[in-house]
C-alpha cells in the first residue's frame, strides 16, 4: 500500500503535464471564417475514401508550435516546409549513400578476424534492442 501514493503522484504529475501540453499546442482562438474553413475541411475528408497512402502530417519545427503562431503563420510554413522537402529528401539519400561507401572503405581497412569481431559486436546489439523493445511493447 505505501507504494500506491507516489505512484498515485507520478499518474497525477504525467496527466497534468499531458493536459499542459494540449493547452499550450492549440492555436490561439481563431475567428468565425477559420471556423467555416474548419468545418469544410472535416466535410472534405469525411467525403473522400481512404487512399493507400497518407498525407504526410504537417508538423511545425520543434518549439514553434508554443510562441502562438496564427493560422496565417502555421500556413506559411507549411508551405516552406514543403518547398523544400523533395531537396532535403534528395540531400537525405545522397547522405545515406555516402555513410554507405564510408563504411564500406571502413571495413576495407580490417582484418578478417577483426570484422568477424565487429560483425559479433553488432549482433549482440542488435539482440539487446531487440529485447528492450520487446520488453518495452509487454510493459
Amino acid at each position: 500500500m505505501p507504494r500506491l501514493k507516489p505512484l498515485a503522484a507520478l499518474v497525477a504529475v504525467a496527466i497534468a503535464a499531458a493536459m499542459l501540453f494540449q493547452v499550450t499546442q492549440r492555436p490561439a482562438p481563431a475567428e468565425e471564417a477559420a471556423q467555416k474553413d474548419k468545418a469544410t475541411v472535416q466535410e472534405r475528408a469525411v467525403e473522400k475514401p481512404k487512399t493507400t497512402r497518407r498525407k504526410p502530417r504537417r508538423r511545425l519545427p520543434m518549439y514553434y508550435g508554443q510562441i502562438g503562431l496564427s493560422r496565417e503563420q502555421r500556413e506559411k510554413i507549411y508551405e516552406i516546409q514543403a518547398k523544400y522537402r523533395s531537396q532535403i529528401e534528395e540531400l537525405m539519400k545522397q547522405i545515406g549513400a555516402l555513410r554507405k561507401k564510408q563504411k564500406e572503405e571502413i571495413e576495407a581497412v580490417l582484418t578478417d578476424e577483426q570484422k568477424e569481431r565487429l560483425a559479433k559486436l553488432q549482433e549482440e546489439a542488435q539482440k539487446r534492442r531487440a529485447a528492450r523493445k520487446k520488453k518495452k511493447s509487454s510493459s
